[in-house]
């Protein structure tokens, strides 16, 4: 069964409208600052819940960073604390001139061994060589 009723046009809607319109009472001012309170209520117990909430990933970032400087700063003051404190001792001009002698000796013999590494080196085979005209 189906009803076959003409479509209102669009000057039928305006008036059906604007009847509606006109039968509704006046907003109440009373209600309406109520509804307002109550609105007003949810939004601040919402921003109060909301501040305690920090995403869990920069909790956590936080945390590692404070974990990884805490761990370098142990780190640290432990080789401080191995090093320790070397008192130095005061030292005779012959263990001065000792010294300076052991040096030059391991000075000059660092020298005949890289010459020697330079003579080995022009034994081995010749991999490319300029010709002379």
């Amino acid at each position: 069964m189906t009803h076959r009723f003409a479509l209102p046009t669009d000057v039928e809607i305006e008036n059906l409208i604007t009847r509606v319109f006109e039968s509704m009472p006046d907003a109440d001012q009373s209600r309406l600052s109520i509804i307002e309170s109550h609105l007003l209520q949810k939004t601040r117990r919402n921003k109060e819940r909301n501040l305690n909430k920090m995403p869990w990933w920069i909790v956590l970032v936080l945390t590692g960073g404070l974990v990884t400087a805490a761990w370098w700063a142990g780190e640290q003051l432990a080789g401080r604390q191995n090093a320790g404190i070397k008192v130095n001792e005061p030292q005779s001009d012959d263990k001065i001139i000792n010294q300076y002698q052991e040096m030059n000796e391991l000075d000059s013999k660092s020298r005949q061994h890289q010459e020697q590494k330079e003579y080995d080196s022009k034994d081995s085979p010749v991999i490319y060589q300029r010709e002379t005209f």
